[in-house]
């Protein structure tokens, strides 16, 4: 895992964001600074976990605390998942809502719409984890697919299940800025600056 500071190093509270990729997302620190100087707005701590191997939710949960005895951190954070890390970002925010502020979930190799219809029939006595009434609606999500890509139908799916399901959710095409994803640094830029302007609005609608 990787973890290191976006914004001013007096802060006193950092919000956590996680990014999930196949590699990590390993030394881009200046990148990423500069789009968090350009898009961000508050003090973040980067957490970059690799999924290309078995990488799970206690992963995610692992390198969390790793980055509290570093940081003091908010209770909430943000979710960026990318190719297979899209997959394990749509698990983790949905059985633990209440530790998300905001979802953000691109390329995905699965897209997990039944999961959130079979949510919604089972209700409230039917839901694992700590997802009570409500929970997941209040997480906001941003949903991006690849143009007549093999997995759009299912993208689109999974947006309208989240939007029944009472989520905000924000749907981004390749063609609205993620032309750029065969960069070798694991971190397409206009993907990743539309993902950090979507945590941004969150913040700013509480």
């Amino acid at each position: 895992m990787w973890i290191f500071p976006l914004g001013s190093a007096d802060a006193r509270v950092w919000t956590p964001i996680f990014f999930l990729g196949s590699n990590g997302a390993a030394g881009v620190e200046d990148k990423l600074e500069a789009m968090a100087r350009d898009c961000l707005g508050f003090a973040a701590v980067w957490i970059a976990v690799p999924t290309g191997g078995e990488a799970d939710e206690q992963a995610v949960l692992t390198a969390w605390a790793e980055a509290g005895k570093r940081y003091a951190l908010t209770p909430k954070a943000y979710v960026y998942g990318s190719g297979r890390g899209a997959g394990l970002a749509q698990r983790f925010t949905m059985r633990h809502p209440d530790r998300v502020h905001g979802c953000a979930v691109y390329n995905a190799k699965y897209w997990a719409e039944r999961e959130v219809t079979e949510r919604i029939e089972a209700g409230p006595e039917g839901r694992p984890g700590s997802d009570e009434p409500g929970v997941l609606a209040a997480v906001p999500w941003l949903v991006g697919c690849g143009v007549d890509t093999a997995t759009q139908g299912a993208a689109e799916r999974f947006q309208i299940a989240l939007a029944e399901a009472g989520c905000r959710v924000d749907y981004l095409d390749w063609m609205q800025g993620d032309e750029d994803t065969a960069e070798s640094d694991g971190v397409p830029s206009n993907a990743m600056r539309n993902a950090l302007r979507f945590f941004a609005e969150c913040r700013a609608a509480g």
